[in-house]
C-alpha cells in the first residue's frame, strides 16, 4: 500500500489536502482497484479464478 508520502508525490506539489483526505482518496481507490480486478478476473478468459481449456479439446 503507498504511504501517504508517497501519495503526495504523485498528487503533485498542486494538491491542498490534508493527511485524512488522503488516506481516505487512498483507500477508495484500493478499493475501486480490487473491484476492478474482480470484474475482470470474472469476465476475460484465463485469469486466475477461471483457467482457459486448451484448443482443440
Amino acid at each position: 500500500m503507498l504511504s501517504i508520502e508517497e501519495c503526495r508525490l504523485l498528487l503533485g506539489p498542486d494538491v491542498d489536502l490534508s493527511d485524512e483526505e488522503i488516506e481516505q482518496l487512498r483507500d477508495h481507490l484500493y478499493s475501486l482497484a480490487d473491484g476492478i480486478a474482480e470484474l475482470f478476473q470474472s469476465h476475460v478468459p484465463g485469469t486466475p479464478t477461471e483457467p482457459v481449456e486448451p484448443e482443440g479439446r
